[in-house]
């Protein structure tokens, strides 16, 4: 199966790393098109659209045109659901699957938006899959909303640690630091 992931931008990506890397190690047919990166990329399967921020949607549609040779014969993951409003008949694939990656304050409105644009929706939380279900029940009648977890790479071997007792204790964060999605700002105050 091959699978032509459509994103807005290739740095940054966070826990989409985790899913493309074990994609990219189960040797996946996977192609990428990013929205707002220049079409500079080394790699013949990666490619840019270099969209920014003066291109009117009609500039932005002939951008996605010359690129919708990427999508026949694969299935479209549409990472966040970025312009499918105007774009998805351009991008002509068996399927297309959004992946909801992230929570935002006009999620709702947005996501009423996507109707009959996608065949399912990955959400990567229970939070996220409800929302879905109400903003699309169409997807909801064939159980086509579903939960994708994020892989989280561990330590080969876990190293050796003193008892919680004689020493301090340490919490890290993997992950974008973002406070309107993450909230990680808020976790100082708890401890």
């Amino acid at each position: 199966m091959r699978l032509t992931h459509f994103f807005t931008y290739f740095r940054n990506l966070g826990g989409v790393q985790s899913i493309l890397k074990r994609h990219h190690s189960r040797e996946q047919d996977s192609h990428f098109l990013f929205s707002f990166e220049a079409n500079n990329f080394k790699e013949p399967n990666i490619s840019g659209l270099g969209v920014d921020g003066w291109d009117s949607i009609r500039c932005i549609r002939k951008k996605l045109a010359k690129h919708s040779d990427l999508f026949p014969d694969s299935v479209a993951v549409c990472h966040n659901m970025w312009g499918l409003q105007f774009l998805a008949e351009l991008i002509p694939a068996k399927r297309r699957i959004g992946i909801l990656h992230s929570d935002w304050t006009t999620l709702r409105p947005f996501l009423q938006s996507q109707k009959e644009l996608l065949d399912g929706v990955l959400c990567v939380s229970n939070t996220l899959m409800e929302l879905v279900a109400e903003c699309l029940p169409e997807l909801n009648k064939d159980n086509r909303i579903q939960l994708i977890p994020y892989p989280i790479d561990g330590f080969p071997i876990m190293p050796n640690r003193m008892s919680l007792v004689k020493r301090p204790v340490i919490i890290g964060w993997i992950g974008r630091m973002q406070e309107e999605q993450k909230r990680v700002d808020r976790l100082p105050s708890l401890l």
